[in-house]
């Protein structure tokens, strides 16, 4: 039987002792709002959880509850102590709580993983997040991340915080080429599949001294095909035989 479990301690901490934690995801102002309609409906029938921290509190799960009580006048909130967690010394150990109690909650995005790993000093991360930014929209997150981990989906290992780029000077020529075909073609038709499928393939083609050209030729060829009001590949299998046989005209070329 197990009997020594640790559990927080119960109490009412100001509103303004509470403070967020810089690697916890950033609020959603959105998700602030449901908050708000829900305790006005329900009240707040809930407990923060929060980390001391001197004399301050770092809220580990229910940010967005405490801005949405704060917002809505609320001076005093209650909370559960989790002492056993040092936010000060032990960061890594701190954001991997952070991570686990609260992807069990509202799901963590891909962004989500990115921006915390890289806000513990990951370059790695920092640099993913860059790269990110520097896309503006028109790639996903996802799909950025495909580009420079070789992971088809899902991205299971940039999730565990043991991300580190497969090729990264060939990354970059993948997103400047892909960045630059969206550009000129829209990413309702330049999709995350594509881009994606695209990634990883190159990737790991055996063709690593003419993986420049291939991706260049390949580039091209999408351009060209939508340029022509063809659409290039939105499925897994029809991206499968267009890549296989434009690698084909490819090796007769050479």
């Amino acid at each position: 039987m197990i009997t020594n479990i640790k559990t927080p301690k119960f109490k009412l901490i100001q509103s303004i002792d509470i403070l967020n934690s810089d690697i916890n995801r950033e609020v959603s102002l959105p998700h602030v709002d449901r908050m708000k309609k829900l305790i006005l409906k329900n009240g707040f029938a809930d407990a923060i959880k929060v980390s001391p921290s001197g004399s301050k509190f770092i809220s580990i799960e229910g940010q967005h509850r405490v801005q949405a009580l704060v917002s809505l006048g609320v001076k005093e909130i209650p909370c559960l102590i989790i002492d056993w967690v040092d936010s000060q010394n032990k960061v890594n150990e701190f954001q991997q709580f952070i991570i686990d109690l609260n992807a069990s909650n509202k799901t963590w995005s891909i962004i989500d993983y990115i921006k915390s790993y890289a806000k513990v000093g990951d370059e790695n991360y920092s640099y993913l997040l860059k790269k990110i930014r520097e896309a503006k929209g028109l790639i996903s997150a996802g799909a950025v991340a495909s580009m420079y981990s070789g992971e088809r989906r899902g991205n299971s290992i940039l999730k565990k915080g043991d991300y580190f780029p497969c090729d990264e000077v060939f990354s970059d020529r993948i997103f400047s080429e892909c960045l630059d075909l969206v550009s000129r073609c829209g990413k309702d038709k330049v999709t995350f599949r594509f881009i994606n499928n695209l990634s990883v393939r190159i990737q790991r083609n055996s063709l690593s001294k003419r993986r420049v050209e291939l991706l260049s030729f390949l580039v091209n060829e999408a351009s060209k095909d939508l340029s022509m009001g063809r659409e290039i590949p939105k499925s897994d299998e029809f991206f499968s035989s267009w890549f296989d046989e434009l690698l084909r005209q490819f090796n007769e070329d050479k």
